[in-house]
């Protein structure tokens, strides 16, 4: 086993395993499926009603709605 270690910081970047105990699943498996691909649940016509609705949604997270 080797780890790959941030000089400044002392952090663990990465650990590189032996190949016999490196398991065989899938990219989108191991991140959780954070790489499926989806549908948008809206079809937007430019840029700026993106925005708009991106920031709307921010704000009524943040401040309720």
């Amino acid at each position: 086993t080797v780890q790959v270690v941030d000089k400044k910081t002392k952090e663990i970047l990465t650990i590189i395993l032996p190949k016999q105990t490196i398991q065989n699943i899938s990219l989108t498996e191991s991140l959780g499926g954070i790489l499926s691909s989806s549908k948008p649940t809206k079809k937007y016509h430019n840029v700026n009603e993106m925005i708009d609705d991106a920031h709307m949604a921010e704000i009524s997270d943040k401040y309720g709605k």
